[in-house]
Parts: structure tokens; C-alpha cells; sequence
């Protein structure tokens, strides 16, 4: 695991879950929340990032490997417009 893998998962996963349990009790005392949507993105975030630290382990780490290596292009994120680039690309097609 490099640099920003290790800080994504150890210091932002914990922060979104955190900062989203802030809003979802804000939420809740102004009315009405839906906890039940609340565990599922939980459920759905927590086992995400488990996936990609089982992967490595699977038998589809090949694949991985295989497409990796066939990618079409690869973005460097070094500047600010290529990291907004990409967020706004992952949110179209999500």
C-alpha cells in the first residue's frame, strides 16, 4: 500500500464515516432521518474497502493486473484540474 492509500484508508474512511454520523444526527433532531439508509451506506462503504484489501489475495487479482496494463489512459493527478477532472468523471458514471 503507497502513501495515499494508507491515508485514504486510515484517516479519510474514518472521517466520511464520522462526519456522516454528524449529519445524520443534525438531520435527526430537525425531524424525521432514515437510519435504516444510514446502516446501508454504512454496510455498503465498510465492505468497499474491504474488497480492495481482500483483492490482492483473490483470485481476480490477474484480471487487475491485466487491465492495468491494457488501460487506455492513465491520469497523473498532479494538478488540481486533473483531480477535478476525475471526480467529475466518477460522479457522471456513478
Amino acid at each position: 500500500m503507497n502513501g495515499i492509500e494508507t491515508f485514504l484508508l486510515y484517516v479519510m474512511a474514518p472521517t466520511v464515516l464520522l462526519l456522516s454520523l454528524v449529519e445524520a444526527v443534525v438531520l435527526a433532531r430537525r425531524g424525521g432521518y432514515d437510519w435504516k439508509g444510514m446502516g446501508v451506506s454504512y454496510f455498503d462503504f465498510v465492505l468497499r474497502i474491504a474488497v480492495q484489501l481482500a483483492l490482492p489475495f483473490s483470485i481476480a487479482a490477474p484480471l487487475v493486473w491485466l487491465t492495468e496494463q491494457h488501460r487506455v489512459a492513465t491520469l497523473g493527478l498532479t494538478s488540481i484540474g486533473e483531480v477535478l477532472l476525475l471526480f467529475i468523471g466518477v460522479e457522471f458514471f456513478y
